[in-house]
This record gives C-alpha cells, structure tokens and sequence, in this order.
C-alpha cells in the first residue's frame, strides 16, 4: 500500500476522512468488478458454461470456429479484468478492517492517558 498525505478541511475529521476514502474505494473497485462481471453474462447465456470450461473446450477443439476463437479472446479479457478488480476489492475491504482496528487502539489509547492526566 502507498501512504498519501492530503489537506483536508478542518471541519473534517480524520476518522470521518477516512470512512468516506475507503467507502469510495469499496464502492468503485466492487462496481468496476461487477461491470466485467456483467459483460461475461452474454457469453455464459450464449454458451451455458463457465469460462474456465470454455476455454478448455475451444483450446482442444479439433475444429477451428473463428467465432468462437473471438468470443474466447474478448470473454477471457472480461474475466481476467473482473479477477483483478474483485482482488483490488478484497484489498481495499481487508485494509478498511485494519484501519478501523488500528483507529480502536489508538483512541483506547488516547482514552487511558486522558484519565492517567
């Protein structure tokens, strides 16, 4: 993961700053998922199999079907773009966990050193 400083405005803060960036992030990279996802359905309907059996089916083809060699090539872009945004979501969902915990500690913190003043 990359740290980025930004400004924000003081009326924001830090916590609430962070909240709605992870929101974002789970939000753009589930629906960037799903878009891929949703472009694969018209292949699935066509061919009532999954990708990875396609793929399989069309590689040990004896017969040469143009079309569905350019089905393969335009699914298989689908799919691997699909895999990588859903793997960006998990990503961005583990670390938005690990944030919230890390915030927890640090406030249980600020809290006991309050009381000890």
């Amino acid at each position: 993961m990359k740290e980025v400083i930004l400004e924000i405005p003081s009326w924001i803060g830090e916590t609430e700053a962070r909240d709605e960036f992870f929101r974002f992030m789970m939000s753009e990279t589930l629906m960037k998922a799903e878009y891929y996802r949703s472009l694969m359905k018209p292949f699935e309907r066509k061919y009532s199999i999954s990708f990875k059996d396609f793929k399989k089916q069309i590689e040990s083809s004896k017969q040469e079907d143009f079309q569905a060699w350019d089905d393969l090539i335009e699914w298989e872009a689908y799919f691997r773009a699909h895999e990588e945004w859903t793997k960006k979501y998990e990503v961005v969902s583990s670390k938005r966990i690990s944030v919230e915990e890390v915030l927890s500690v640090i406030t249980a913190q600020t809290r006991s050193n309050k009381e000890k003043s």
